[in-house]
């Protein structure tokens, strides 16, 4: 009776353990050399998401902790520009910070929006933490109904 010791995933590849070295030098790497943000787990910021009904683009972004008089909302063709300034404020004098996930200072977010909006129109709220902008679509943007006519 013969006995196979069992190797992990890569059993039965020579090659295998190798494969396992590199993937782990890959990780280390990419870890090591991402930027800051990444490397602190915090992403981009503010999160945004993006959906549309037939006539308007909806964006709403996370900016808890920004007051709505530092935000800073443009359009230029069909790109959407958030900037402004999150401040984190710490009570007390002499505070030393043990833990910071949060981040505070400037931000600048670049969105391209699929189509072009009627910047005229646009409407901002925010709301607990969460803008909401409504982006009417521009009227060369909207689906035009096209009449067949027979000869």
């Amino acid at each position: 009776m013969a006995l196979i010791r069992f190797g992990g995933p890569d059993f039965g590849d020579p090659h295998g353990t190798l494969r396992s070295f590199r993937r782990e030098m890959d990780r280390l790497f990419s870890d090591f050399f991402a930027p800051e943000y990444a490397r602190r787990g915090t992403g981009v910021f503010p999160q945004i998401n993006i959906y549309h009904d037939k006539e308007k683009y909806f964006v709403t972004a996370e900016l808890p902790g920004v007051e709505p008089k530092n935000v800073d909302i443009s359009i230029r063709g069909n790109n959407l520009v958030l900037k402004g300034e999150r401040a984190i404020k710490a009570t007390g004098e002499n505070v030393t910070f043990h833990r910071r996930e949060r981040t505070a200072g400037s931000f600048s977010r670049a969105i391209t929006l699929p189509e072009r909006v009627d910047a005229d129109k646009v409407i901002a709220e925010y709301k607990d933490g969460v803008l909401t902008l409504t982006l009417p679509l521009a009227e060369e943007a909207k689906p035009r109904q096209i009449e067949v006519k027979s000869a």
